[in-house]
């Protein structure tokens, strides 16, 4: 059985990054999965939680950007930039 969009915005919510690659190596598909209020991973890791070093996974893998706010993006890009 494979894991749920759930399952990994559950995953991301909490910052475990082993399962997040876990999940999304069984199913890419899931990469732009969303919680229950619409927020995507990259949201969820980027402005919420930040857990830089998901964010560079989740980029270098595939997310969909653009169902992201635009200024989350910006200001991942700068982090990312000055320390990822």
């Amino acid at each position: 059985m494979t894991a749920s969009a759930e399952q990994l915005v559950e995953a991301a919510k909490n910052g475990d990054i082993t399962t997040v690659k876990i999940i999304m190596a069984s199913d890419p598909s899931k990469r732009n999965a969303l919680d229950e209020e619409k927020y995507t991973l990259l949201h969820l890791w980027a402005y919420v939680r930040g857990h830089w070093k998901a964010v560079r996974h989740l980029v270098e893998h595939g997310v969909d950007t653009l169902l992201t706010p635009p200024d989350i993006i910006v200001f991942s890009v700068i982090v990312l930039k000055k320390w990822g």
